[in-house]
């Protein structure tokens, strides 16, 4: 008898699985726990953590409540070649990911990759379309589909508003925030055709205060916490979330522009930031995680 496909009860906000099966089952109808999400299929073959004790594969009678996540396996972290981009590139590959570093230094990606760190590096500058598009597809050759997003690429230029020249105020925007925007705009068409995926934005304390000298900086983060909130609203519906993450004083080679000091370690932001990209619950899109130290 031919299969067919159908859906069995799924537990709201879960993903669960269905195909009707007659290999030896007896005159009962059964279904078998494949890959799919709550009322639609998605790629047969993805590896679910099914729970109520079933098993992937195992049959289950008709109306049996399955309840399954679909593990997050691959993430992109630019600005991954040094500082909190680099310790969340570590920190993601212990939890079992394949990550893709994007930065414009060669030298500190492939580090990151010889140090296996990172299972892929792409150079390239998130101010430039091309450069990003070039980064998606090369991630999606290689390690497949993108199923999160760390936006921690930055610069940090400092001076008094009629001290600094509009250049400068662009360049810190653009690298910033208008990179964050090039690199969610890329990956968040496959994230809603898969009906899943999460982006993290690195933001700051400089997001929530002032402070002389920072007027660049600081607009730039206020962007993003901004940016955040726009597509956590934008992409609730499709079940992809976007949160941010504000470090404090951090000890990183860009601090040392600066004049303050370091409160906290990169790990100790990463560790914040995997919580965000992986254990946080949806209901929390559009957090600003605060780790001021």
């Amino acid at each position: 008898m031919p299969s067919t496909s159908a859906a069995i009860t799924c537990a709201p906000g879960c993903f669960a699985a269905s195909r009707w099966a007659s290999d030896s089952l007896g005159d009962a109808p059964s279904w078998i726990v494949q890959a799919a999400d709550a009322g639609r299929a998605v790629e047969v073959g993805v590896e679910v953590e099914v729970g109520v004790g079933v098993e992937v594969g195992v049959a289950v009678e008709v109306g049996v409540e399955v309840a399954a996540v679909v593990t997050p396996r691959t993430a992109i972290v630019t600005g991954g070649g040094r500082g909190i981009g680099a310790a969340v590139a570590r920190a993601l590959t212990a939890r079992g990911l394949a990550v893709t570093v994007f930065a414009r230094t060669a030298s500190q990606l492939e580090a990151a990759v010889g140090e296996r760190a990172a299972a892929l590096a792409v150079v390239g500058d998130v101010r430039r379309e091309e450069d990003v598009a070039r980064l998606v597809a090369a991630h999606e050759r290689a390690l497949g589909p993108v199923d999160v997003l760390v936006n921690d690429a930055g610069i940090v230029e400092r001076g008094l508003v009629e001290e600094l020249s509009p250049a400068t105020f662009r360049e810190v925007v653009d690298v910033n925030l208008t990179g964050a925007f090039l690199c969610a705009r890329a990956v968040v068409p496959g994230m809603k055709a898969r009906g899943r995926g999460r982006i993290v934005n690195i933001a700051s304390i400089s997001a929530s205060v002032g402070s002389a000298g920072g007027s660049a900086y600081n607009a730039s983060k206020w962007g993003v916490l901004g940016l955040t909130k726009c597509l956590a609203e934008e992409l609730q519906p499709h079940g992809v979330q976007c949160l941010a993450v504000s470090p404090g004083s951090v000890d990183t080679e860009m601090l040392k522009k600066t004049p303050y000091q370091p409160d906290m370690t990169p790990e100790d932001v990463a560790r914040v930031v995997v919580f965000a990209a992986l254990d946080a619950p949806d209901a929390m899109t559009g957090a600003n995680l605060e780790v001021f130290g």
